[in-house]
């Protein structure tokens, strides 16, 4: 993940990419001394159990999908193809708010057996955040992180707003 190994770099860290499979020996054996990864990822495989600290900041986007080539989905009998869209639709629909209600409780687990810890200065972590996003732009085009920067400007006052009642 490009735009997650460039954020860790601006904030002076040295990250180590390794597979899922290798993380927990990473860990043990002090080749990586932080995992970066959302909550219901980190419980149930253990890596807590080697942590003692959790920073509680959004700090990139973590992406997945499910992808079926043309090609299957053309081979399929109408009534097949009926039957998994249909299928698909209805259950990958709340997959995202299934996801973040996991983590959101995971989250709160972690938060009982970890300190939680924040950056010394929240506004240096983000000035960082935007100047790893522009120094980016030609990974993901400008017209993308227009997109970006005005989601999050509407995605942080809602929350504000929301906060405050």
């Amino acid at each position: 993940d490009i735009i997650a190994q460039k954020t860790f770099e601006n904030f002076g860290a040295s990250p180590i990419p390794v597979s899922i499979a290798d993380v927990m020996t990473s860990i043990q054996t002090g080749m990586s001394d932080t995992v970066y990864a959302t909550p219901a990822t980190i419980l149930p495989l253990g890596w807590h159990k080697k942590m003692n600290y959790i920073l509680d900041i959004p700090i990139t986007y973590g992406t997945g999908a499910v992808l079926i080539s043309k090609e299957v989905i053309e081979r399929m009998d109408n009534q097949t193809k009926d039957i998994f869209l249909k299928t698909a639709k209805k259950y990958f629909s709340d997959l995202n708010k299934i996801s973040r209600q996991d983590n959101l409780k995971s989250l709160e687990l972690l938060k009982k057996q970890l300190k939680p810890t924040k950056p010394k200065k929240l506004e240096e972590f983000e000035e960082i955040s935007i100047k790893t996003r522009k120094e980016l732009v030609s990974f993901y085009g400008s017209n993308l992180l227009e997109k970006i920067e005005k989601e999050l400007t509407v995605y942080r006052n809602v929350k504000s707003k929301n906060n405050k009642n």
